[in-house]
Order: C-alpha cells, then structure tokens, then sequence
C-alpha cells in the first residue's frame, strides 16, 4: 500500500472514530432511558414492599410486632363505602355532627343525603306529611339519581333528624320508616302494624353479615345524644377503640312480660342468649321494674 493510501486510511479511521462517540452515547442514552422507563414500571408494581440483601434483615432486634410500621385505624381496618349520613341543613346540630362522621369516616360525596329545603323541620317528632314531604321524598329522589347507591347497606342519622312520626295506629319512629325507603317494604311505611323479614337471629336466623340487597331494608343507626359534644364524643370513642371489645348494653323491664311490651322483652330475652350465651360477648343485661 503506498503512502497516500495509508494516509487516506488513517484519515478515514480518525473521522470515523470521532464521529462514532456521539453516535454511541446517543445508542447508550437511548437505552438507559429505556431501561430506566422499565424499572420504574416494575418499580410501582411492587410498591409498599420492601427487601434487604443483607443477612442483617433476619436479625432484628428487637422484631417489629406491627404489620403496619404505622398502625391500622378506622380507614385500614374498616371500609365505609356502603355507609350512608343524613345532614339536616337547617340543624346546625346535624351539620356539625354529620360532617364530623364524613370527615372521619372518608364518606364519599354521593354517600351523603342532604336536606336542604328550608322549613325542613329540625324538632324530634314531625307528622306523617312532614316525613314524607321533606325527607323521604327527596331521599327516593337522591336515591334515583345517583349510580352508587345501589351498593349502600348503612345509613347514619344524626341529631337534628327527627326521633319520631306521630298520628294514631301510623305513629312510628323516624330511623324505622326511613329504613325502609326505596326496598323490598316501601309499601310497608305508613302501616299500622309490624312486618316479618328474615335478617338475624329474631327472625329464626343466623349471624351473617348483612346486605340489603339480599334483606331489602337499610340498616338504620344515629349519632345523637343530649348534646352535640356527647355525639362527637361517640365518633372520637370510637376512633380509639380499635382492637378493644366493648359490653352490649340491654335494659328490659321484668314487669312488663305480660304486656304490649311483651314482643320486644321478648327479643331482648333471644338477643342476650345469642350474644352472651352462642357468641360468648360481654354484656350487661339490665332486668329492673319499671313504674310507667
């Protein structure tokens, strides 16, 4: 090979090697990002785990005893999602006491049942065209209306929600006519006598867990007392009681087994024997005679 060959070559060489760097780096920079974009995917696969190369891991001490380094509360342990809260918007009772439960509970949006007509009433004992008018009506509305719903088994009232309907052989409570809205018993509202279904052991049946869509009733309780702070005082009892067992509270009057009351002494018999006796549960079964 002569000399100006060789040098062409050389000369080819050098270009070609410079020219090869850049051309490299953007291969290798491709590649990294590629590789970086697939790690972080696999990365969120796995999130909230962790592990340790290192034999050290094996030899705490001392070992956590928490599953969660954190803690559980109410939101990890429980899911409200087939809770429902009825807020009064003319009680400044129901409103502070409902969104109190919202807030601690995490109720979503379509969960919470707002009365907003502005003579909605706010006293303990309405009449039956007041239940219907403000409450039931616009609660069969917002029922309709709203896709979620359908999942919901719960409902919570509040103080500033009415205790009771009066009228004659129609008179009821509140919180039992309201749990039968929009389900199996709506025809049922407004009667002048009890109906049968076949949730728990008054009904002849076992504990299960309940579901209205098998029932055909809401579950209705109520966050109330003589004041605001007794009802906020339930929330925050129950924020710390997690992990803790209570005692089922049953007060029945021994004097009244041959009487009206005789149906319901009667299940507060069945109730203590199912959770005292076939569940082994504290309870303080409360047998006094009562003068009125």
């Amino acid at each position: 090979m002569d000399r100006r060959r060789s040098s062409l070559l050389l000369t080819f060489i050098f270009v070609l090697s410079s020219l090869g760097t850049p051309f490299l780096d953007g291969l290798t920079q491709d590649s990294s990002e590629h590789t970086f974009t697939e790690q972080a995917a696999l990365s969120e696969l796995f999130a909230g785990f962790s592990s340790e190369d290192e034999a050290d891991f094996w030899n705490q001490t001392p070992w956590s005893s928490r599953a969660q380094p954190e803690g559980f509360d109410f939101l990890t342990v429980y899911d409200y999602s087939d809770v429902g809260i009825l807020i009064n918007n003319n009680s400044e009772a129901s409103k502070t006491i409902g969104w109190t439960f919202v807030n601690a509970r995490n109720i979503s949006d379509e969960n919470i049942f707002f009365f907003n007509d502005s003579d909605t009433p706010t006293k303990e004992t309405i009449n039956r065209n007041e239940f219907d008018v403000y409450f039931a009506g616009p609660f069969l509305e917002m029922l309709s209306n709203r896709s979620s719903v359908t999942e919901l088994n719960y409902l919570v009232s509040t103080k500033g929600i009415p205790l009771r309907i009066n009228g004659g052989n129609d008179k009821a409570s509140f919180d039992q006519e309201f749990s039968l809205l929009g389900g199996t018993y709506n025809s049922s509202i407004g009667s002048d006598y009890w109906i049968d279904h076949g949730y728990g052991p008054l009904a002849g049946s076992g504990m299960k867990a309940f579901s209205r869509d098998i029932y055909g009733f809401f579950l209705v309780t109520r966050l109330t007392g003589y004041t605001v702070e007794t009802a906020l005082g339930l929330i925050e009892k129950a924020n710390n009681s997690l992990g803790q067992r209570g005692l089922f509270a049953l007060d029945l009057a021994t004097n009244r087994n041959d009487s009206g009351y005789k149906f319901w002494n009667d299940d507060l018999y069945t109730t203590e024997a199912e959770l005292n006796g076939s569940m082994g549960l504290p309870t303080m079964f409360s047998t006094k005679l009562r003068n009125s």
